[in-house]
């Protein structure tokens, strides 16, 4: 006899949840993936990154650049979430803003996303990503 597991959908609200109480997770698949806290060498390259990319996005009026703390749904809706991401840098053109609904995730995927890659990432973390963003449509 085999034994059934029953999952749960990631909601929206539980998502948010686990936000509340310090604990961060991304969504693969439906299932839950912790994040590896980052290190300070991570955080470093990641601020020069933001702060350079930023700086430019800004003057040139092209879009938005977000930290790894924003949350984009790629796949699923607020009831079941499929695929959520946290990239460590991602960017958004400007046609593709959200002006209103400003509160909560981002059900889109950015235009960039850029992920620094610790060399204490497990495996999964580190090769999970590449298949995932190649096979994200473009538009």
């Amino acid at each position: 006899m085999v034994d059934q597991v029953i999952t749960k959908p990631i909601t929206a609200d539980a998502l948010m949840a686990f936000e509340a109480a310090d604990q961060r997770y991304e969504v693969v698949n439906g299932q839950l993936v912790e994040v590896i806290m980052a290190g300070e060498l991570h955080g470093a390259i990641a601020t020069n990154l933001i702060v350079a990319i930023g700086s430019f996005v800004k003057k040139q009026q092209l879009g938005r650049v977000y930290p790894g703390d924003t949350t984009f749904v790629l796949a699923g809706k607020s009831e079941e979430i499929q695929i959520a991401r946290l990239p460590d840098i991602a960017f958004v053109a400007k046609s593709r803003l959200k002006t209103t609904e400003r509160e909560g995730f981002y059900y889109q995927a950015p235009d960039l996303a850029i992920e620094v890659i610790s060399p204490y990432a497990k495996g999964f973390l580190r090769s999970s990503s590449i298949p995932l963003v190649l096979s994200l449509p473009t538009s």
